[in-house]
C-alpha cells in the first residue's frame, strides 16, 4: 500500500509517516495541497490512499478531497484536522480528530481502505463539486483565463474551487 499524506506541520507528518511505515505502507508526503495534486497527476497508478490536514496555507484539504473525490475517486481520502467544528455535520469525507493515538490513526486507515474496496461512492458530494468547478472553470475562461489542455490539471481545478468558495 502506498499513502501520500499531506499536512503543513513537519512534526504531523513526521508522526504518520512513522506510524505507516510500522504498519507496512510506503509513504509519500507533501506539506501542501498544490504538491500533492502534482505527485497525483504525474503518478497516478501509485497511490492507495491519500491522508490530509484539512486546514492548510493555499488550497485546503477539504477542496483536495473535493478534487479527487470528482477526478480521481477510487482514490480514497483520510481528513485529519484539529478543528472538526469546520466540517458540515453530514460530510461524508472520512475525519480523524487531532489530536489521534497512533492505533486511532491504523483503525482510521483500515476503515477508509475497506470502505474504498467495498466500492462506497460518494456520488452526491461528487455532482456538487463537479458542478463548482464547472462553475468555477467557466468563470475563469469568461476573464480569460485559458486551462492548459483537453487533460484535466488538477492543480489548476483546485486553484479554481479555492478561489470560487473565497478561501
Amino acid at each position: 500500500m502506498t499513502v501520500l499524506v499531506v499536512d503543513d506541520e513537519p512534526a504531523i507528518r513526521h508522526i504518520v509517516r512513522r506510524a505507516l511505515l510500522r504498519a507496512g505502507a510506503d509513504v509519500l508526503e507533501t506539506d501542501n495541497a498544490e504538491a500533492a495534486l502534482e505527485v497525483i497527476q504525474h503518478d497516478p497508478g501509485q497511490l492507495d490512499l491519500v491522508i490530509t490536514d484539512l486546514v492548510m496555507p493555499g488550497i485546503s484539504g477539504l477542496v483536495l478531497a473535493g478534487v479527487l473525490s470528482v477526478f480521481r475517486p477510487e482514490l480514497p481520502v483520510l481528513a485529519m484536522t484539529g478543528h472538526s467544528v469546520l466540517l458540515e455535520p453530514d460530510r461524508r469525507l472520512p475525519l480523524l480528530s487531532k489530536p489521534f493515538t497512533l492505533s486511532e490513526l491504523l483503525a482510521a486507515v483500515a476503515a477508509v481502505r475497506g470502505r474504498a474496496r467495498r466500492g462506497v461512492r460518494q456520488a452526491d458530494e461528487q455532482r456538487m463539486v463537479a458542478r463548482r468547478l464547472r462553475a468555477a472553470a467557466d468563470a475563469a475562461q469568461s476573464r480569460g483565463a485559458a486551462l492548459r489542455s483537453r487533460a484535466v490539471d488538477l492543480t489548476a481545478m483546485a486553484r479554481l474551487l479555492q478561489a470560487s468558495q473565497g478561501n
